[in-house]
């Protein structure tokens, strides 16, 4: 599949072919969708600009805030 397709490369290469963003880019402007997940920490490489039509969640930005804000709970109360 083109996911499939977008993490192989990404692990292969850094990054992902020109052809392949662009037919996420396809993909998500066809879609009916409200927002699209990013669940894998692979596709958190993805060029953000194929997601600037729609709300993006990347759980790898998730779990870095979520980190953060625990350090900051943790260092405030002593623990």
């Amino acid at each position: 599949t083109l996911i499939t397709s977008a993490i192989k490369s990404i692990k292969d290469s850094g990054r992902v072919d020109e052809n392949t963003a662009n037919q996420i880019k396809v993909l998500i402007a066809s879609a009916n969708v409200d927002a699209v997940v990013l669940a894998c920490t692979e596709l958190s490489l993805l060029p953000k600009v194929l997601f600037k039509s729609i709300p993006l969640i990347d759980s790898l930005d998730v779990m870095v805030e979520l980190c953060v804000n625990m350090n900051t709970t943790l260092n405030a109360t002593g623990e």
